[in-house]
């Protein structure tokens, strides 16, 4: 449902976005692409409450990948060198093992060498906007700013014992496209959004290859790291995310 409500309201603002400019301009291109593939965690650790938990890995869960994902993209050229930009990101895993030592998390503690069921999730939504630095033959790069709201949960079951701890926010981020081409149809990306404080950060890059099939349809293959945290006195967090990955696009 959550998808459905924001890939509605995407797609309304980027139509009424495209009848203003297509009016202005010949070039004006609406960006649809959907992206999926394989992830695996190489860290997921976690102290909950931040000061007072006991830390543990997600790895001891068996809660690490690899699994599928997929993520939205919807992007809008709303003038010559302004672009905006849509993102919905789900992530999710889980798994079964056992806790290696007695085991306070939120409000309960986990007993150690017993089944315990571990789930991750870090749903996020994002908007950002960017500005064309240069458009050249060979090279295009954009810099901008964005924010990402996150729908993050941590949560233990043991037998009957069941306790999450939801985490609902929103981050400002910085963002960052260079693109080469290749040729006129192939193109080396690399995308960039994040930023960093004393408290935690929030870091996703990736690099690929696209190729345009047509004028409309684009195809690509990359690798993305997803790394980031957070220490603060409710909870500590660090994970890091790797993905292989492909993606087709639609614009019009």
């Amino acid at each position: 449902m959550k998808l459905i409500v924001w890939l509605a309201t995407c797609l309304a603002c980027l139509l009424a976005w495209g009848q203003a400019v297509f009016a202005q301009t010949d070039d004006y291109r609406v960006n649809l692409e959907v992206e999926g593939g394989v992830f695996n965690f190489t860290r997921n650790d976690v102290r909950d409450p931040g000061d007072t938990g006991t830390p543990f890995k997600f790895s001891a869960l068996n809660a690490t990948g690899p699994g599928g994902y997929f993520r939205v993209y919807a992007e809008a050229k709303v003038s010559e060198r302004n672009t905006l930009r849509f993102l919905y990101a789900p992530l999710k895993v889980s798994g079964t093992g056992t806790l290696p030592t007695p085991t306070f998390f939120e409000s309960a503690t986990f007993a150690p060498n017993v089944a315990t069921k571990g789930t991750y999730q870090f749903n996020n939504y994002r908007v950002n906007w960017r500005y064309t630095l240069k458009d050249s033959e060979r090279w295009k790069i954009q810099a901008g700013a964005g924010a990402l709201i996150r729908d993050a949960k941590i949560e233990l079951q043991q037998g009957a014992l069941r306790v999450e701890d939801p985490d609902l926010g929103v981050v400002p981020f910085a963002a960052f496209t260079a693109q080469y081409n290749l040729t006129k149809r192939a193109h080396f990306v690399f995308d960039f959004e994040g930023l960093g404080a004393s408290q935690g950060r929030a870091l996703d890059g990736a690099v690929k290859i696209t190729y345009d099939l047509t004028p409309r349809w684009q195809v690509g293959v990359g690798y993305r790291l997803l790394d980031g945290g957070a220490d603060v006195q409710s909870v500590y967090n660090f994970a890091q995310v790797h993905y292989g990955m492909a993606s087709m696009g639609f614009r019009f």
